[in-house]
């Protein structure tokens, strides 16, 4: 059943609420007017029926209805869906999603969860699984231990196995549990389907062994079909206060005195396999204080042990603050000898493992590492000043003096500088108010303008979301130098992908309850702005040469390729300003800001030929 919020976006029409304090005039598809928000002489206030947003592109103010009720009448959200709700006579059934439902319901869910992990299980020796399990190499005992099953590719799969010997009223109870679990899904006629049609399933067990949720791998890659579908947020279920395998490893981490924490599920299983028991993974999200805290029940000590791409680095330095501020001892695992745990519990035999979770880094350690050898070069006098400024930056964060003092002696010895001249600087650095933390850097930024590149690179991967398994494409997109608001943004989306939450062009204005103000002003820009890129399409409606997805995926790689050029001609114009400063520097040091302008020009050539063969 939808909530509150859903049912009142989907029945209220936002241009008939909405004109009740503003004259509409329509032009094209969108309704224009003089905006309510701040004063103006030329309309610049925009209202999507279509889209169910409304954006002003003078004050940049936007959202749907709940939030134009939210800014016009000053008031929260919940007051809002009670002033909509008495203005629509949609009477409100209470925020289920927010408030502890009765028992005998929540016992129905989990009884409903318990039935269809056993109906998923009795299938995963009858179907083409099996082939791929082997392929995985995940042995007969790991499919028991981990509960797991498949769902085969039939749309009423779930409502056939459960609805057989019930009355048509049961069967509709069964259904909407179904649908509330996230199980089953509607199309757009109505009808019925299988959320995780054709996927290995594994379900999820909390600490009391209730399965709660589950998560389906598809078992052959297809294009525009995400890998991971899980269960939505339920009363049975919040992904934030979850960690996969907690069920069976808080023994193991009782007895280990520390937790292993990997990103998926077959890493756990992987680590398993090798011998690894005390190990678990958060649920398609990045590691919360939630799941620090349920740690903490257990063991003070953590492992992070995630992919070795950038990707997961960054969520290791991210997860190292969340874990601090739960006073968690905290290290990382820095390797090369495969992409992820997964890989590697099929290369190392247990001891190797086990010597490698010995050697991961301490908090201390892989932060100086992160900054002076990851993020950048030191070798580089240009990066070795922004790594320090950066290191600075960090530093200033930490909330003991002690601590600060023994990162920054530490940090000298890195990138061989005196103690007491480091701590100058950084002494220096804190007056001179050329220090911030990061929460004032980002209000900096809040109020810059949005490059139009972004808003279309991020507005093609909104459109097209079987886009974002172009992994080579996406990891050329420089996202931690772009407008912060558009970072945000990408990894709201990002993250919703890998949790299996799909969504519809036409449907992004519901995603707008979840975000704060300043991000769904820009997602409303994002919505409407971004229509103009593709009436292109419809010139080239009769070319039977190019598909649509083919064509709009060759703009993507344009976009995120010019984006790179024009970082990059950032930096070589900065480059050669210090070059022209640097008349007073070693010969030594010169020779090094020359030799990184001409690989900055190298790069850029690079990028150039290549947007000559995609345009």
């Amino acid at each position: 059943m939808p909530g509150d919020a859903e049912r009142l976006l989907q029945n209220i029409p936002i241009e008939s609420y909405i004109q009740k304090y503003v004259q509409l005039k329509k032009k094209g598809n969108n309704y224009w007017a003089i905006c309510p928000f701040h004063s103006e002489k030329s309309p610049s206030f925009s209202v999507s029926p279509e889209k169910g947003i409304f954006k002003c592109f003078g004050c940049g103010k936007g959202g749907n209805v709940i939030t134009f009720v939210q800014e016009y009448e000053r008031i929260d959200f919940v007051e809002a869906l009670k002033l909509l709700s008495e203005y629509s006579g949609i009477p409100l059934e209470g925020n289920r999603g927010r408030q502890e439902a009765n028992k005998s319901h929540r016992d129905h869910l989990l009884s409903i969860n318990q039935k269809v992990r056993d109906i998923f299980i009795s299938e995963v020796q009858k179907s083409s699984v099996v082939a791929y399990l082997k392929e995985r190499k995940i042995r007969e005992d790991s499919i028991k231990h981990f509960y797991l099953g498949y769902s085969p590719p039939e749309f009423q799969f779930l409502e056939k196995r459960l609805g057989r010997n019930v009355t048509k009223s049961e069967g509709e109870i069964i259904d909407h549990a179904l649908f509330e679990l996230g199980l089953i899904g509607k199309g757009s006629d109505h009808s019925t389907y299988n959320r995780y049609q054709d996927r290995l399933i594994f379900p999820i067990i909390d600490v009391k062994g209730n399965c709660i949720a589950f998560g389906g791998r598809i078992i052959e890659n297809r294009d525009n079909t995400a890998k991971y579908v899980n269960s939505p947020e339920s009363i049975i279920f919040s992904k934030k206060n979850c960690l996969y395998n907690i069920n069976h490893a808080k023994e193991p981490i009782r007895k280990a005195q520390q937790v292993v924490l990997v990103e998926g599920y077959l890493d756990v299983v992987g680590l398993y396999q090798a011998g690894i028991e005390n190990v678990v993974a958060p649920l398609g999200t990045a590691f919360t204080a939630e799941q620090a805290r349920m740690i903490k029940r257990y063991t003070d000590k953590v492992i992070f042990f995630f992919d070795n791409d950038s990707a997961g680095i960054e969520a290791s330095f991210k997860a190292m603050g969340i874990a601090r501020t739960a006073k968690l001892d905290a290290r990382a695992v820095i390797q090369s000898v495969a992409k992820d745990p997964y890989d590697i519990s099929g290369l190392l035999n247990q001891v190797d493992i086990l010597t490698l979770l010995d050697t991961a880094k301490s908090e201390q350690a892989f932060v100086l590492w992160y900054f002076f050898s990851h993020k950048y070069s030191i070798s580089s006098i240009t990066e070795k000043r922004t790594a320090i400024e950066k290191f600075f930056e960090y530093a200033g964060t930490l909330d003991q003096e002690w601590e600060k003092e023994d990162y920054l002696k530490s940090a000298s010895k890195v990138i061989g500088a005196e103690y007491e001249s480091l701590k100058n600087d950084y002494k220096k650095f804190i007056k001179n108010g050329t220090t911030r933390t990061l929460h004032k850097e980002e209000e900096v930024k809040v109020n810059e303008k949005v490059p139009p590149i972004e808003k279309e690179i991020l507005s093609l991967l909104l459109k097209f979301p079987g886009f974002w398994q172009k992994e080579e494409l996406i990891e050329q997109m420089q996202w931690a130098r772009t407008h912060k608001n558009i970072f945000l943004l990408y990894t709201f989306f990002r993250d919703r992908l890998k949790a299996g939450e799909f969504w519809q062009w036409d449907e992004l204005n519901q995603a707008m309850n979840l975000l704060p103000q300043d991000l769904t002003n820009l997602l409303s820009e994002i919505l409407l702005e971004m229509d103009k890129i593709y009436s292109e399409w419809e010139t080239m409606r009769n070319n039977d040469e190019i598909g649509m997805e083919s064509f709009f995926y060759k703009k993507l790689q344009n976009f995120i390729f010019l984006h790179k050029r024009d970082k990059l001609i950032d930096d070589i114009n900065s480059t050669q300003k210090e070059l022209v400063s640097a008349e007073n520097l070693q010969s030594e040091e010169q020779n090094q800001i020359a030799e990184e302008l001409d690989k900055l020009n190298h790069e850029k050539s690079k990028i150039e030929k290549y947007l000559s063969t995609i345009r």
